[in-house]
């Protein structure tokens, strides 16, 4: 699951042409949240740049390719 507060999805989405309409339109087809986030083995939290973003996925990748059964 990758977590982000709602006002930084908005503005990404924003940045991408979205509303806030059509953003909220698509989260209707979510889960919500915190039952995604209960329901992960893992959880990215994504607040900070793109390069974070990447340095923990690739965290999560290499734990995931470490463990058995994964991969």
């Amino acid at each position: 699951f990758v977590a982000a507060d709602r006002a930084l999805r908005l503005e990404r989405c924003r940045q991408r042409g979205w509303s806030e309409a059509e953003l909220a339109r698509r989260e209707a087809f979510f889960i919500p949240s915190p039952e995604r986030r209960a329901r992960s083995d893992y959880v990215i939290e994504n607040h900070g740049s793109l390069e974070d973003l990447r340095k923990n996925v690739r965290t999560i990748y290499e734990r995931m390719k470490g463990a058995r059964g994964c991969i």
